[in-house]
């Protein structure tokens, strides 16, 4: 089975941390960090992700920038990129803006890492059994 490759941006260092590890250890994906929301815009258009993990925390407007940017800039790997938002708080504005983003899964903090695995697995069906997904 072939490596998959996952994109986490989130400001907050030891969660950030602490998800790659889980995602690595557990064999799901090779798993590249960002803390800044430009940085992840760099990595995203030269390489080639195949999912992504998205904090809205500090960067909200910029981040929406970039799904939007992914969804319209004519590459199909991009715009069919799968997105996991990580957000503190969601209306109904940012919830239909996030739908016409074709984002597949948001999750309100505060989550468990458990929660966030299975917003991962259910992109790649197969890859995690159940009981990696008990605390």
């Amino acid at each position: 089975m072939r490596t998959r490759r996952l994109l986490v941006v989130e400001p907050q260092s030891l969660w950030r941390r602490t998800l790659a590890a889980v995602v690595r250890d557990l064999g799901v994906a090779e798993v590249e960090e960002c803390l800044r929301v430009d940085a992840a815009r760099q990595r995203l258009w030269r390489d080639d992700a195949e999912a992504l993990v998205l904090s809205l925390d500090d960067e909200r407007d910029a981040a929406l920038a970039l799904l939007h940017s992914l969804r319209t800039d004519g590459h199909a790997a991009r715009a069919r990129l799968p997105v996991i938002v990580l957000a503190e708080s969601c209306d109904n504005e940012l919830l239909l803006r996030l739908q016409s983003l074709q984002v597949h899964r948001l999750l309100i903090k505060p989550f468990r890492l458990r929660q966030v695995l299975a917003a991962v697995a259910a992109i790649w069906p197969g890859l995690l059994r159940e009981d990696d997904l008990q605390e």
